[in-house]
Parts: structure tokens; C-alpha cells; sequence
């Protein structure tokens, strides 16, 4: 047996499962791009609905997995961090970014509303390491997982400045203290069969009224 093919057996099954932990870490990212893409509202990088692993977005010298609607006028701003194995010194670096962006959000923007930040948390190995999750929790706005999409979708909402119609699931009344805080930005509903699924329940936007056509009177004129 040669050398090189003794090194590629050795290599190459570790380098599959690097490429597959790669992959699975950035599922969440492309799972939010989707559910913003199906709830019609814009987001950059749009690349993310296709291609999970394309380039993140950079603000104030930020690395941001999505931002609502645009870098040039960001509502919602989201760092991933889907873990499925010993995050370890990563998931500390992880952990440190959530903070530097706390820090360039309000440094930027001192007088108007700030963007959200928020924290796709999920994935076992957070498990091992209470300290880095702590403070990712305790640093962003919000925090999501794959079963609470719903919450992601009502914070845009509450940053678009819209109205998230939400179907009622047992389940939401674990959440008081979360719905509490982004009062005006959702209505529950008892049932939503076209709304799009988000976790454990279904979300659709509420129609924004339509503008009203000005009257001759209003604008001035008699």
C-alpha cells in the first residue's frame, strides 16, 4: 500500500465529518433565510437561500450571518451558532463576537432605535460549555432555535414595524416574558392554514393597510 493512499484513508474520513459539522452549523442561516423569503420580507446576503456557506454580511466591521432588510439600513441582525459537537475555544470566540457586535451597535447607532440583534442558539454542544451559552444569551436582544422560528419572525416584524398573525399552540404560553416585550408586533390567531411553518406553529404577515389616496381637499386645494 502505497503512502499516499494510507494518508488518504487516514484523512479523508475526518475530513468528511469536519465538512458535514461545517454544514450543519450553517442549516440555521439558510432556514431563516427561507422563512424570511417565504414571509416575503427582503434580506441580505440573498445567497443565503440557496448557498448557506456563501459570505457573511460586515457592518461596522461585524461578521452578521443575515441582516433585515439591508446592511445599508439594518433592523435585524443575526449571528448563527448551530453547534453539534464540543464547541470548546470556538464556541468562546463565538461568544466574544456576539459582544463585539453588542458594542458596534451601540457605538453606531447612539441616538436612533438600534437594529436587534439576535442569536440562533441550538445544537448539543452548547452543552458543554454553560459559559459561552450564558453569554450569548445575556449579550443579544433575542434568542432563537429551530422549534422557535416563530420568535425570529416576530422580532422582524417588530423591526419592520408590521404585524406577525401567529397560530395558537399550546406551547406559547411558555413564552409570556418573550411576547411581552414585542407587544403590537403579533396577533394569535386559532388557526392560519396559509400561514408558513415556523418551529412548532405557523406565521404569516398581516397585511399593512393601504395608503390612502390623498383628496383634493387634503392636499390643499379647494
Amino acid at each position: 500500500m502505497s503512502w499516499s493512499k494510507e494518508l488518504s484513508q487516514a484523512t479523508y474520513p475526518g475530513y468528511i465529518r469536519q465538512e458535514r459539522a461545517k454544514r450543519q452549523g450553517h442549516m440555521g442561516e439558510q432556514r431563516l433565510a427561507e422563512l424570511l423569503h417565504a414571509l416575503g420580507v427582503p434580506f441580505e446576503p440573498k445567497e443565503k437561500l440557496k448557498q448557506p456557506l456563501s459570505p457573511d454580511v460586515k457592518i461596522w466591521d461585524v461578521s452578521f450571518d443575515l441582516v433585515v432588510p439591508n446592511s445599508k439600513a439594518p433592523k435585524v441582525l443575526v449571528q448563527s451558532m448551530i453547534q453539534s459537537a464540543n464547541i470548546g475555544m470556538f464556541g468562546q470566540s463565538k461568544s466574544d463576537e456576539v459582544k463585539k457586535a453588542m458594542e458596534a451597535i451601540h457605538q453606531n447607532c447612539p441616538n436612533a432605535p438600534p437594529p436587534f440583534l439576535v442569536a440562533f442558539v441550538d445544537g448539543v454542544g452548547f452543552r458543554s460549555n454553560a459559559e459561552g451559552l450564558n453569554t450569548v444569551l445575556e449579550t443579544a436582544d433575542e434568542f432563537v432555535q429551530f422549534k422557535t422560528l416563530w420568535k425570529f419572525a416576530i422580532v422582524v416584524a417588530h423591526g419592520m414595524n408590521r404585524v406577525l398573525l401567529v397560530q395558537n399552540h399550546p406551547e406559547l404560553e411558555n413564552f409570556a416574558e418573550f411576547l411581552s416585550r414585542h407587544q403590537g408586533a403579533y396577533e394569535i390567531r386559532e388557526n392560519l392554514p396559509s400561514g408558513v411553518e415556523a418551529g412548532f406553529t405557523r406565521v404569516a404577515l398581516k397585511e399593512s393597510p393601504a395608503p390612502q389616496a390623498r383628496t383634493a381637499s387634503a392636499a390643499g386645494y379647494r
